[in-house]
């Protein structure tokens, strides 16, 4: 996915914010996966 480009690797300046940044991204994913649960949902009715 274009996500996995932005994720700092490691020696990175940004690599101390790794933990905050997963979460971000597992947020990030439920909240895709709410929204096509929630397009499917409308759409079916």
């Amino acid at each position: 996915m274009a996500l996995d480009s932005l994720s700092p690797k490691p020696g990175s300046p940004g690599y101390l914010g790794h933990g905050r940044f997963i979460g971000w991204r597992r947020r990030a994913r439920r909240a895709v996966a709410f929204f096509t649960f929630y397009t499917a949902f409308r759409a079916s009715r």
